[in-house]
């Protein structure tokens, strides 16, 4: 398996005020669950992009085919910037819509592929790494969230019967998952189990886990060096400690 025949795909919608993380509009929100939405994107999309750069993987972001406001490819490039491949995604439901970006990743020469959404904090380089170390072994590899979902399906080939029958949004999506692998005689390699931030009852994780990152962030020493630039310290200062936070 070459370095370049692997590809990792970020599933993304376009943050449109009062139409993302709308289960969190009670406790933060319009704006607040807008802002979180926005923000464990470039937390995601940061993660995969080093991930990428430094294990020779290709980058393919899908956004929502159906966007409101504007949300198309052109404005989901102003907003992640041009060096991001991003395609609209398939119709259907969530299950039609992956299996069609995996199928168009294997048409296209991959020979292993992971999909994740944005939703997962705790996903780290560590964790994409081994789930592609996984695939050379296992057909399916699955990362199995707290809510009984997952936020990473990889495979080595097209599996669109996985994608079939399955109730998305619920608790069930794991256990039909592995029912359905289980009939086409597959064993999936599972990746340890991470915290989906979804609903109001999450976010006392999600403050645990940036004040982690805080004390960490305040053990790192940075040198930026300037001249004349006393009017725009401030402004660069913050953008550094909230790259450290996740922000």
């Amino acid at each position: 398996m070459s370095l370049m025949s692997r590809r990792l795909i970020l599933f993304a919608r376009f943050p449109v005020v009062g139409k993302v993380k709308t289960r969190m509009i009670p406790a933060l929100g319009d704006l607040g669950a807008t802002a979180l939405h926005r923000r464990l994107i470039f937390r995601t999309l940061r993660t995969a992009h080093a991930f990428c750069e430094r294990h020779g993987v290709e980058l393919e972001i899908r956004y929502g085919a159906s966007l409101e406001a504007g949300g198309d490819e052109e404005a989901l490039n102003v907003w992640l910037g041009d060096g991001c491949r991003c395609r609209e995604q398939a119709a259907g439901d969530l299950g039609q819509r992956m299996a069609h970006a995996l199928d168009t990743s294997f048409v296209e020469g991959s020979m292993a592929t992971v999909l994740i959404g944005s939703d997962c904090p705790g996903l780290t380089q560590s964790r994409l790494l081994e789930a592609f170390e996984q695939l050379k072994q296992h057909p399916v590899v699955l990362g199995p969230a707290s809510d009984g979902g997952y936020y990473l399906v990889g495979l080595r080939r097209s599996l669109p019967e996985l994608f079939v029958g399955v109730d998305w949004g619920t608790d069930k999506v794991l256990a039909q998952s592995l029912q359905i692998l289980a009939r086409q005689g597959m064993t999936p390699a599972l990746l340890g189990v991470l915290d989906d931030l979804d609903r109001p009852e999450d976010l006392p994780g999600w403050h645990e886990l940036l004040k982690t990152e805080e004390e960490c962030a305040k053990g790192v020493s940075v040198i930026i060096p300037t001249r004349n630039e006393a009017g725009n310290l401030a402004a660069t200062l913050r953008s550094v400690y909230a790259g450290a936070t996740g922000g």
